[in-house]
């Protein structure tokens, strides 16, 4: 595994030009509402420029409580050791286009991931994490070569009335699973090719989790 480091938002948008990144894993499966695989490709092989998404209010509020989640996340374990995943991409030795780059570390042996969301039911989180999240988490887990990942979440309940949203804070853990680790792989590579193809063809994928 190689460490890639940047300093700034610039370098790191540029150390993920062309490359699988976990959030792109959601999205190759079909698990990504706001793009598709097709719109991915079409990202990747040049002939669409990504959206700048930088300004949307929730792109804004994650990156602003990333850092304070982490600090709460060390408070409220204060017996494991919590590091920051700084500015580092790591590359995957398998495929030098696969990278990883998780928001922190736990005791040296789990992978950190924080995330916000802002919710009207529980569907998608009351047991589980939404699956565009399980892929990208399984994703690092596969790079990184760890066994578990945690994420923390700070979930906020938005209301239809407009009243102040109810804001709930959860930690969900994440076993490594090889098996679906094997499909998502065998999915992203058939996604790969079509990216070095430049050629697009329709293809079905499930995971049931």
């Amino acid at each position: 595994m190689k460490e890639l480091t940047f300093e700034n938002e610039k370098d790191w948008l540029e150390l993920r030009k062309g490359r699988i990144g976990g959030s792109s894993i959601g999205t190759i499966l079909g698990y990504n509402k706001y793009q598709t695989a097709y719109e991915l490709w079409k990202e990747l092989i040049g002939r669409d420029i990504p959206k700048d998404i930088s300004d949307k209010p929730c792109i804004i509020r994650g990156k602003t409580a990333e850092k304070p989640l982490i600090e709460l996340y060390r408070a409220l374990n204060p017996n494991e050791k919590v590091v920051e995943g700084n500015q580092v991409v790591f590359q995957s030795e398998e495929n030098e286009r696969f990278i990883a780059n998780p928001d922190g570390f736990i005791n040296d042996d789990t992978i950190l991931e924080i995330k916000t969301a802002s919710i009207r039911d529980w569907s998608e989180w009351k047991e589980k994490i939404p699956m565009s999240y399980y892929c990208q988490v399984m994703w690092y887990m596969w790079i990184m070569k760890k066994q578990k990942a945690v994420l923390f979440a700070m979930i906020e309940k938005i209301s239809f009335d407009e009243s102040e949203p109810e804001r709930f804070l959860k930690t969900y853990t994440i076993e490594f699973n090889q098996e679906e680790m094997d499909f998502i792989l065998e999915k992203v590579n058939e996604f790969v090719k079509k990216v070095q193809n430049k050629s697009w063809n329709e293809f079905k994928i499930k995971l049931e989790v």
